[in-house]
């Protein structure tokens, strides 16, 4: 029996000490590796980009790769570790048994469900955030034509109130002024043959085919108001912000008006709604000015 006991002891003991050993090895691989290429940058340490579309979004989709791959591994490991301290305790009660077996077997089936129930709930996050990402990539590809009519088009402008840190999807500028666009992407559900997925906007609220969603046209109303705040406090100038609501892959219904001057639109249709019936808002020099406010605000992308 004290055979059995210590080599339950020195397997438990593997289970424990490899993934350590292995992690350490993996670290020290690659910092030997980096000293040994180099440090330098080729750009400068100061090198600093514009923020792409759904730059915050990215750089949460990276570090949770990063972060899911040592949690598989960990969580991996914690059924069979927790089944193998059970088994032994189990078994100084017990004997080598059935019962002991039973015990260990329920903890391990117990264990294991609650680790990929947990795993699984960060991945659908993960890819939630995914689609958010691509749909916001989308958008700017619709907005990238303006640039040729003398729009300048931000992605991702990170904000901070007194409450909260939040992103305004996208902010144009142009001779049409100033707008807020806001993508809101979902999932479809399944539809009859010939059908198309619509989402109807009534001035308060965005309805979808399941649900009501009038949190969105309250956010984007605030998300403008931000932004005019913002900009008269660095410019000592008030501008008027529009902002539009657009949603990827839906076919937009609009039945209202907005009080808070929200707007919804298809992609497709974003480039027609900023530039109006070609009337001029801002003048050339505010759109430089402004340009420089927003540009400046949003090369914050570092190495």
């Amino acid at each position: 029996m004290e055979i059995e006991e210590t080599t339950a002891f020195w397997g438990l003991g593997a289970l424990v000490i490899y993934p350590a050993l292995f992690m350490g090895a993996l670290i020290a691989f690659v910092v030997k590796n980096k000293r040994k290429r180099g440090s330098r940058r080729p750009f400068g340490d100061d090198a600093k980009l514009m923020r792409m579309p759904g730059e915050h979004l990215w750089r949460r989709i990276y570090q949770k790769d990063i972060s899911e791959m040592q949690w598989t591994v960990a969580l991996m490991l914690i059924p069979i570790i927790l089944a193998g301290v059970t088994l032994q305790i189990a078994t100084d009660h017990f004997g080598l048994s059935f019962i002991a077996l039973g015990i260990a077997l329920v903890v391990f089936l117990v264990a294991l469900f609650c680790c990929i129930a947990w795993l699984g709930r960060r991945l659908e996050r993960r890819e939630r955030e995914y689609l958010g990402f691509f749909a916001e990539r989308f958008v700017a590809d619709f907005l990238e034509p303006l640039t040729d009519k003398g729009w300048h088009i931000f992605h991702d402008m990170p904000c901070a109130s007194a409450t909260a840190s939040f992103n305004l999807d996208h902010v144009a500028i142009g001779p049409g002024g100033i707008w807020v666009v806001e993508t809101k992407a979902r999932r479809k559900g399944r539809l009859r043959r010939g059908g198309t997925a619509k989402v109807r906007f009534d001035g308060t609220k965005l309805i979808w085919p399941r649900w009501e969603d009038p949190k969105s046209v309250k956010q984007a109303a605030s998300h403008a108001s931000w932004l005019q705040d913002w900009l008269e406090a660095r410019m000592g100038k008030k501008f008027n912000v529009s902002v539009v609501l657009t949603i990827p892959g839906y076919n937009v219904e609009v039945t209202g008006t907005s009080k808070a001057g929200v707007r919804a639109a298809a992609p497709q249709d974003l480039q027609d709604m900023l530039i109006g019936q070609g009337q001029t808002v801002l003048s050339g020099e505010d759109i430089q000015l402004i340009r420089l406010q927003l540009a400046n605000h949003c090369r914050d992308v570092v190495y």
